[in-house]
């Protein structure tokens, strides 16, 4: 944020995989960020790059704040329920049970992070507040146009890259009949790197690595008044690098998918 304003003056277009360009609420920046935002006026313009949401602000934005990895597994996962005034689930009451690898969280020396004390072992953290919370709801306030209310949980596993995203939401009395699976295949029918995959399915995180693509299963456990959707990315690609590249191909006029098509590692 302090070479947005000389960047933009000079013509460049800014995609930021930082936080400074993702959150509208400056208080709420301020507070997880610990820091006072530079450029309040270049932050009300700014897009949030989550292209399959986003597509024509995207494309239009002279600024954009790269998606956070954790709310990008989220709102992808939650979208076909909440956007357009649908009115399908308890929105006061989704659950988020989160996982990612050790890459999230970068690769500056923690105890943490260290393999000895991740090799083996799993563990929650962040319970008393995490900063993609905010991001989360406030993209999600956006799409539903009201408070919403969420319970938002990460958690470290023991490998290197890849991010699971177990997601709960209690189906409202009105919307029981709706078939949620054909709901999820229609609303991510045309985009390139949202796989929705077949009924009873379950996503793993290896058929993801390295790729820029983000799986989606839908289950409803009986038939009742629960809805489970699991997501999985590469929380370095589809959460990261790759978005921000897709963002880039979309803002200059580019097939979304150039540079994004490799043969993905696996395992």
């Amino acid at each position: 944020m302090s070479q947005a304003e000389q960047l933009l003056k000079h013509n460049v277009r800014i995609i930021d995989l930082a936080a400074d360009f993702r959150l509208q609420d400056t208080s709420a920046f301020e507070k997880w960020y610990k820091m006072p935002h530079a450029c309040t006026d270049i932050l009300r313009e700014a897009a949030y790059g989550l292209v399959e949401l986003n597509r024509e602000k995207v494309a239009q934005a002279r600024v954009i704040g790269n998606p956070g990895c954790y709310p990008t597994t989220v709102l992808l996962g939650l979208a076909p329920l909440l956007e357009s005034g649908k009115q399908l689930v308890d929105s006061s009451r989704i659950i988020a049970d989160c996982k990612s690898g050790v890459s999230g969280a970068g690769r500056n020396l923690a105890v943490g992070s260290m393999f000895s004390e991740a090799s083996d072992n799993f563990k929650a953290y962040g319970l008393g507040g995490h900063r993609h919370q905010a991001e989360i709801t406030e993209q999600l306030h956006a799409m539903t146009g009201k408070p919403v209310g969420l319970t938002f949980v990460p958690h470290l596993v023991p490998m290197i890259r890849g991010m699971f995203s177990t997601i709960y939401v209690d189906i409202l009395p009105d919307a029981r009949n709706t078939d949620f699976q054909a709901l999820f295949e229609q609303r991510y029918a045309g985009e390139a790197f949202v796989d929705v995959m077949p009924a009873g399915s379950v996503p793993e995180t290896r058929s993801v690595r390295a790729s820029n693509t983000l799986r989606i299963a839908v289950h409803r456990p009986d038939n009742g008044d629960k809805l489970i959707i699991l997501v999985v990315q590469d929380n370095l690609v589809k959460g990261a690098s790759g978005q921000a590249v897709q963002n880039m191909n979309l803002m200059f006029g580019l097939p979304e998918s150039t540079g994004l098509e490799q043969v993905a590692v696996l395992p």
